[in-house]
C-alpha cells in the first residue's frame, strides 16, 4: 500500500510518503522493500513523490530533471506548474511506446515559488517593498492524462496512492489537525 501526500501550508509546503514498494507477479501484488525513496527534490524549490511503476516512475523524473536542465526557466515552480503536465504525458506516452505496457502511476508536486514575492503598495498606491511570503504550488497528476488537481486554502492537501480506502480518513486527519478541528 503507497500513500504519498502534499500538504500546502501557511510556511511552504510538504510532501511525505511511505517507504515501501511492492512488486505485482501473476496478478499478485507482494512486498518488494521497505527502504523505497519515493520523494525526490528536482531542484532546491520543487519536490515530487510518486505512486506506482517504479520503473516507469524512475525513468519519468530522469526525463523531467534531464528537461530541468536544458531548460532552467522549466525549473521555477510557477512554469514547472503549467508545463509539468504536457511534459509527464509526454514521457508517458513514449514510455508505453517503448515498452508495451500502460501501468497505473501518480505524481505530487510541490514548489515554494521564491521568485514570485508580493508587492506591498502603500494607501496611495505607491510601491513600498516586498511581502516577504512566496507562492506556494501543491498538486497532483496520474497516468494518462495527468491533469492537474492543485491543493487550494479550503483543501490544503492531495494524496495519491493504492492505499485508497484510507485516504479520505487521512485527507480528514490531516485537515483537522491543520485547522484544529474537534
Amino acid at each position: 500500500m503507497t500513500v504519498v501526500l502534499g500538504q500546502h501550508f501557511m510556511e511552504g509546503v510538504a510532501v511525505m510518503a511511505d517507504c515501501r514498494a511492492s512488486i505485482s507477479k501473476s496478478g499478485k501484488v507482494t512486498p518488494w522493500r521497505d527502504n523505497t525513496q519515493k520523494v525526490f527534490f528536482l531542484n532546491s524549490e520543487i519536490v515530487l513523490g510518486f505512486a506506482g511503476d517504479i520503473g516507469f516512475a524512475g525513468s519519468i523524473i530522469s526525463f523531467v530533471s534531464h528537461h530541468m536542465a536544458t531548460k532552467p526557466e522549466f525549473g521555477q515552480p510557477h512554469v514547472f506548474s503549467k508545463k509539468a503536465p504536457s511534459v509527464f504525458k509526454y514521457a508517458y506516452k513514449k514510455l508505453c511506446e517503448q515498452t508495451g505496457s500502460k501501468p497505473g502511476i501518480a505524481f505530487i508536486i510541490a514548489g515554494n515559488d521564491l521568485s514570485r514575492k508580493q508587492k506591498v503598495v502603500d494607501k496611495d498606491g505607491k510601491f513600498t517593498g516586498y511581502v516577504n511570503f512566496t507562492e506556494k504550488i501543491v498538486f497532483k497528476m496520474s497516468a494518462p492524462d495527468f491533469v492537474p488537481e492543485f491543493a487550494s486554502m479550503a483543501k490544503p492537501n492531495v494524496i495519491i496512492g493504492s492505499g485508497t480506502p484510507g485516504l479520505e480518513e487521512i485527507e480528514k486527519d490531516l485537515f483537522n489537525l491543520q485547522f484544529n478541528v474537534n
